[in-house]
């Protein structure tokens, strides 16, 4: 069986081939689930609840993949999942991104797990809105100087992002004892990108300019990296919110710089023909 050009296109267009299977996975069981009413069989495969793990042990992995939540929401979790999945991999590789995803995802079911039998509560995870908190963690450990804009409006830097994240995924899962437990892939994640990305050098390489380790031992910034389809080579681009803002900012310093130089010039330099 092999693949279409036209979805070939649609999975490697931005170099981020897992990013964009989750994301249609979520868009295909969304529709399926609410279009033909037969969710039933589909949620008790793929959705993690307490009630039922460890007897479904695969759901530990699966519950990322269900979109069961509102239009809207999964609208926002789709563009996020792709802004902020899309650079890790990006950065990391393919290999690097899936092991980190599903292992916080992994993390997240487990510690939820844990605490709902010590709790004596039943609780589910599911979508990606929740599990995209782990990836925006380690986004933000990673790029902890920049700030986040959305659409113009609203500017958030990274370290107020990463707070902000960690208290809506403890709101969604269950506060207020719940969610804290839910919060591990989090912390996991933190830990994984200040910390563990370059202690496994099975997925680094060191030969590789974007995977070099820092001085500092620590990760360094995220650096993005796309395919150029005119010219057939790899580029790196930002095709995160950031990266039209990030280069307006930069245009006007370099024209203010420009002016600021042409201002200065001394007069005789000026009448020179």
């Amino acid at each position: 069986m092999y693949s279409t050009p036209r979805a070939n296109n649609f999975f490697y267009r931005y170099g981020c081939p897992v990013t964009m299977f989750l994301i249609a996975i979520n868009v295909v069981s969304f529709f399926t689930i609410n279009t033909l009413q037969t969710n039933d069989p589909f949620l008790r495969w793929a959705i993690f609840r307490t009630a039922l793990w460890p007897e479904q042990f695969w759901t530990a992995i699966t519950w990322p993949l269900v979109g069961t939540t509102s239009p809207l929401c999964l609208l926002f979790a789709c563009l996020w999942t792709f802004w902020i999945c899309g650079s890790l991999e990006r950065s990391w590789g393919l290999r690097t991104f899936t092991a980190f995803f599903f292992a916080m995802a992994a993390i997240t079911a487990l510690m939820t797990w844990i605490g709902a039998s010590l709790l004596r509560e039943t609780t589910g995870l599911a979508g990606l809105y929740i599990a995209i908190g782990a990836p925006t963690v380690a986004w933000c450990a990673l790029n902890p100087r920049e700030s986040v804009n959305f659409w113009g409006f609203l500017t958030i830097p990274a370290p107020w992002l990463a707070w902000l994240t960690v208290v809506l995924v403890w709101y969604y899962v269950g506060p207020p004892i719940m969610g804290l437990f839910a919060l591990s892939g989090c912390a996991a994640a933190y830990w994984y990108a200040r910390y563990g990305r370059y202690a496994y050098r099975g997925y680094a390489s060191s030969s590789n300019p974007l995977r070099r380790r820092s001085r500092s031992g620590k990760a360094p910034v995220l650096r993005l990296e796309t395919v150029d389809e005119e010219r057939g080579r790899r580029v790196r681009r930002s095709v995160s919110p950031l990266g039209w803002w990030r280069a307006r900012q930069e245009r006007q310093k370099l024209e203010k710089l420009w002016n600021r130089s042409i201002s200065q010039e001394p007069p005789d330099e000026k009448r020179r023909p």
